[in-house]
């Protein structure tokens, strides 16, 4: 699934460093690559997710088969912009060791599914 990561190198001439690009993308937490159970590999770039949970059709009610969300809250009126994006990555990683299925992904929301009726899901809000 790499052939729209190849066009765009290639129209923007950064074929010859294509690998370095992704390997520094990786090392920031930038982009995730995520392999599916079937064996493809694809590239999560949270930051460039733009629809909502409602746009998307996403169920983000709290039920036994759909827990509720998680808050991160700051003590500062100060966040970091891109950080949802940057824990994102790095709890796809997670996700990825333990096996789970494909997360469900939109802008400012991820539900990663843990096990058969458990899941996490990370919410972001502007408040």
């Amino acid at each position: 699934m790499t052939e729209l990561l190849d066009d765009s190198c290639d129209r923007l001439k950064l074929r010859d460093i294509k690998d370095s690009l992704l390997d520094i993308m990786k090392k920031f937490n930038l982009l995730c690559e995520y392999t599916s159970k079937e064996g493809s590999s694809i590239y999560l770039v949270p930051c460039m997710l733009t629809l909502s949970p409602d746009e998307l059709k996403l169920n983000i009610s709290g039920n036994p088969k759909n827990p509720a969300p998680v808050y991160i809250t700051f003590n500062t009126k100060y966040v970091p912009a891109g950080l949802f994006c940057r824990l994102l990555v790095l709890f796809m990683e997670y996700a990825q060791r333990i096996h789970s299925d494909q997360p469900e992904l939109s802008a400012n929301y991820a539900h990663f599914f843990i096990g058969e009726f458990t899941g996490i899901k990370f919410v972001a809000t502007n408040v």
